[in-house]
């Protein structure tokens, strides 16, 4: 069984003016034809023509056409000329086979992937001038470093001089934490921890310059605070950097960057196909933004102040990853797996494809017919994520049930 959230949009698409119908003393299966409404039930194409008679006609040439059925006349088509109406489309596809051989697996497995390249109705949402924007900055900027790892560019609109003085408000949100540090112990030991590890990994490292600490439009400092969860099986704690704290002229890093585009399939799309799989495979990327280096010269865009010790110097830092919570952070971590997934079709032609398909941000949702097919996948998948120090974790495969 499979449920999507709807079939359709409310029908008719929007309210229907009486005088662009002619019911000339018929009886309409629905009275209130011209109101928008949700469906009230779906009917198969193996009872519709049982119901639907053999009675129709079209008084106008640009007007409906009225079908007669078992319930009355039901009427179909355009009302006027205007065919700007938004559409809601849905499809599902389902086939089920009694004693099914293990040889027939495959089969089937290809008939719903073809199903989806055949109802593809090739309507993607097009995207903004600024999406559009944002990922011709990223391709022309992208590079990999000599480890392999991706490098990439933050994407601005253009009015980064907008950026006013933020070094004085990153302090008092320090000053405040460390606040909250005295009241909860626990909670700074958690707080260091984090953050040396971070220093420790080199996704930040200490500004040892002697250059001014304050140049607006140039640089920006970020606050920072921590978000708790003890039901996690890893990290209890993490530290968030707020891009949207607004600096002194009111503009916020955020402000000035580009969102980019959503490029990753749907979820339901992935899930559907993910079905269709004998044996599965899922993983997800291990500290997936972190593992993608921001360039040099950006990286004064996302310093921060942290000291361990109320009674130490504050220490200035920067960023050098793509930081959670800047907002065009998600699509330049999917950017850089569809250009892996690019980058790998030569050397590794099964699994390339995948990462561009089956990855819903940094998990990974996929399968195959046979269970050598699968460990082939996870093989692959492996090596071709670790040419760019993707790490990747929470293994599983599985019979599908």
């Amino acid at each position: 069984m499979f449920f999507v959230p709807k079939i359709t949009g409310d029908l008719p698409a929007r309210r229907v003016s009486k005088s662009k119908v002619k019911l000339e003393k018929i009886t309409l299966a629905d009275p209130s034809y011209n109101v928008p409404q949700k469906i009230d039930i779906l009917i198969g194409a193996r009872h519709f023509y049982d119901i639907v008679g053999a009675q129709q006609y079209k008084p106008d040439a640009n007007g409906p056409v009225y079908r007669e059925s078992k319930f009355g006349y039901i009427i179909s088509g355009l009302t006027s000329n205007d065919t700007n109406i938004k559409n809601t489309i849905s499809c599902y596809a389902s086939n089920s086979h009694e004693n099914i051989h293990e040889n027939k697996y495959e089969s089937l497995e290809n008939v719903i992937q073809q199903f989806w390249r055949i109802e593809d109705y090739g309507q993607n949402k097009p995207y903004t001038m600024e999406e559009q924007t944002c990922e011709q900055h990223f391709k022309q900027n992208v590079s990999r470093s000599e480890s392999g790892r991706f490098v990439v560019h933050l994407p601005f609109r253009g009015n980064v001089s907008k950026l006013g003085k933020s070094y004085d408000i990153a302090k008092r949100r320090l000053f405040a934490i460390e606040r909250r540090f005295i009241k909860n112990p626990s909670l700074k030991g958690d707080y260091v921890k984090f953050m040396a590890k971070y220093e420790k990994l080199n996704h930040m490292t200490q500004n040892m310059d002697n250059e001014e600490i304050e140049l607006p439009g140039r640089m920006c400092y970020l606050a920072h605070h921590c978000v708790q969860n003890e039901n996690s099986l890893t990290t209890k704690l993490r530290v968030v950097f707020d891009a949207s704290t607004k600096t002194e002229s009111g503009f916020s890093l955020n402000d000035v960057l580009q969102k980019g585009p959503s490029i990753q399939e749907e979820l339901i799309h992935i899930l559907a196909r993910f079905r269709t799989h004998n044996f599965v495979v899922t993983a997800d990327i291990k500290k997936m933004y972190r593992q993608i280096q921001v360039c040099k010269k950006h990286r004064d865009y996302q310093r921060i102040l942290w000291r361990e010790n109320v009674n130490d110097p504050i220490k200035i830092y920067r960023l050098n990853t793509v930081t959670y919570g800047t907002v065009p952070a998600s699509y330049l971590a999917t950017a850089c797996l569809q250009r892996l997934s690019e980058i790998g079709q030569g050397q590794y032609p099964t699994v390339a494809p995948l990462i561009a398909r089956d990855f819903y941000m940094d998990d990974f949702i996929s399968g195959a017919a046979t269970k050598e097919d699968a460990i082939e996948i996870r093989n692959a998948l492996i090596k071709l994520m670790s040419t760019a120090k993707l790490e990747l974790g929470k293994w599983a495969s599985n019979d599908s049930i």
